[in-house]
């Protein structure tokens, strides 16, 4: 006897199970509207972008080693406690300034507006004589070659460079134009003359500055009880609470760009 249309079209228990569980997996993986020929799922074509994402900013850290090895010999060069000459070079070549010798060097004090900054003395004083020639009143404008030697010797534009380099490459880049903000609205107050130290350019502090506070010294000191040296030390670092939260960033993102590489590599082994 046949078997009824409602008996031949239906789908034994078994097989309607089986069918309803292989649409819930095929769902989980992939949309409905996902194309079934193609060769990669959503959270797959995730991965490999982070992947490659990943493989840029290595690279990019790779590129920072350069600004890493400047900074390095620049310390080398000028050791604490170094006698410093008190009065700077006329003209400085730079062939003699190793930051500005390598692009990514160049491209980062472009980025702060310090491009050719020790390169400036011949030129202001060839302005201040022109303006005190031509009206016949001395010229007041600071100086700023008297900064040079403490500039060159402080090491700061090389580190600022190496944490900024960083911080492009990890993804701060927020933390970064937050404080080239800070940075050109930087005005020394501390000396003897407020008047006359207003005249002068942000660079000066931000470059004289003794420390900067990428890795929390601030913090540490504090940390220890000492509140007057962390007081004093944070009068003396523009923009700290900036740099803290920059170098915080940069060493997050930085463990957790390893730690992503090495589970691929665990992965493919």
């Amino acid at each position: 006897m046949p078997s009824s249309p409602t008996e031949s079209t239906d789908p034994s228990p078994g097989k309607q199970s089986s069918e309803s569980s292989s649409s819930s997996n095929n769902d989980s993986s992939s949309p409905s509207w996902w194309p079934s020929w193609y060769p990669f799922s959503p959270a797959n074509l995730k991965a490999k972008f982070q992947e490659f994402d990943d493989q840029q900013r290595i690279d990019r850290l790779s590129e920072c080693r350069k600004l890493d090895k400047i900074l390095s010999d620049c310390r080398k060069r000028h050791p604490p406690g170094k006698s410093k000459s008190k009065k700077g070079s006329s003209k400085i070549d730079h062939k003699d300034d190793p930051i500005e010798s390598v692009s990514i060097g160049v491209r980062n004090m472009k980025y702060f507006g310090w491009r050719g900054i020790l390169q400036s003395t011949a030129s202001l004083e060839e302005e201040m004589n022109n303006d005190s020639d031509s009206s016949g009143v001395q010229n007041d404008k600071p100086d700023l070659s008297v900064f040079h030697p403490k500039i060159k010797s402080s090491c700061a534009r090389e580190e600022h460079a190496v944490w900024a380099c960083r911080a492009i490459a990890t993804g701060c880049g927020k933390d970064l134009g937050e404080l080239k903000k800070c940075f050109e609205s930087i005005h020394d107050g501390s000396h003897e003359n407020p008047e006359r130290s207003q005249q002068l350019p942000p660079h000066v502090h931000v470059l004289t500055a003794p420390y900067t506070n990428y890795q929390g010294i601030v913090e540490k000191v504090g940390s220890s009880s000492n509140t007057d040296a962390a007081h004093k030390m944070k009068q003396q670092i523009p923009c700290h609470e900036i740099q803290q939260r920059l170098g915080s960033c940069v060493s997050e993102n930085g463990r957790q760009l390893l730690e992503r590489k090495q589970q691929r590599e665990r992965r493919q082994q």
